[in-house]
């Protein structure tokens, strides 16, 4: 089991310097994984979302080890050849430590500021999908679809990682039917519990549809540390491993809410690194 630790945006880091602090303590302390979430249009000044691929640029020279993942970074809302070569650039700063955890969204009023219809960006991100994973993986691309169409074109500067590895998040049957057909792991939603074995099944039938192996594939779970006693933290984690899940998400006692410092968090990320003995 791999653990992860989240960049805490609703705190509202913007010193260079404390968001240097606080993911290099991340990593010193064993943590595999910084997850991001996002929010790229925001009306609360109380709550500021950094840009992922921005920060893990930023990020890249200044730890050895950690893995970055954007969870999640809403495709439908970017340019596509953009992102490829924004996650390319950040692959080769990082020497391969990018991982693209994408989906579909869900704020419409987001959609419509940025020009993109809402109700296409299923289909939309499907076709995101193909093409970055083509242009990851080859000099020149040929490609017409329902959204894109360009010939012979290719990104200016190719990933370390060829390709680089997609997550997708999201919970409904057509998500997880096109992470199994176009990804390399799911995202489980925060809100699955009881029902994490039942929907992982489902995955994995959908996985031996596409003749995709089971072994090679990851399923990413949020741990909220406020919601589970410390006691039954190895026991959850063994059953989550036991089912198919290889990375678990620490989310601290207060969750993504402002209401504790920023070393209170720290604190418990510690706790758990402690009590899961990472090293």
């Amino acid at each position: 089991m791999k653990f992860g630790a989240p960049f805490l945006g609703a705190y509202a880091i913007t010193d260079p310097e404390q968001i240097k602090d606080y993911v290099q303590r991340v990593e010193d302390l064993g943590y595999s994984h910084l997850f991001t979430d996002e929010i790229l249009l925001n009306d609360d000044p109380q709550n500021i979302f950094h840009e992922s691929l921005t920060l893990f640029a930023f990020l890249a020279g200044l730890t050895k080890h950690l893995i970055f993942v954007t969870g999640i970074m809403v495709l439908p809302k970017r340019q596509t050849i953009l992102v490829a070569r924004q996650a390319a650039e950040v692959d080769v700063l990082s020497q391969g430590r990018l991982r693209l955890g994408v989906g579909v969204g869900w704020k419409e009023i987001e959609f419509k500021s940025l020009g993109v219809d809402f109700h296409s960006r299923g289909k939309l991100i499907e076709e995101q999908i193909q093409i970055m994973l083509a242009l990851w993986t080859n000099e020149k691309v040929d490609y017409h679809g329902n959204f894109h169409s360009f010939k012979n074109t290719g990104l200016n500067l190719m990933p370390i990682q060829r390709p680089i590895p997609i997550w997708i998040g999201g919970v409904a049957d057509k998500v997880l039917r096109r992470a199994a057909k176009l990804a390399n792991g799911w995202i489980a939603d925060e809100t699955i519990s009881e029902d994490l074995e039942e929907y992982i099944q489902t995955l994995w039938a959908y996985l031996d549809d596409n003749g995709k192996e089971r072994n090679a594939f990851k399923i990413i779970k949020y741990l909220q540390m406020g919601r589970v006693p410390a006691s039954e933290w190895r026991e959850l984690v063994k059953y989550w491993e036991n089912i198919g899940v290889t990375h678990t998400v620490v989310i601290p006692a207060s969750g993504w809410e402002i209401t504790n410092s920023l070393a209170s968090h720290m604190e418990d990320l510690k706790e758990f690194s402690e009590i899961m003995d990472f090293f």
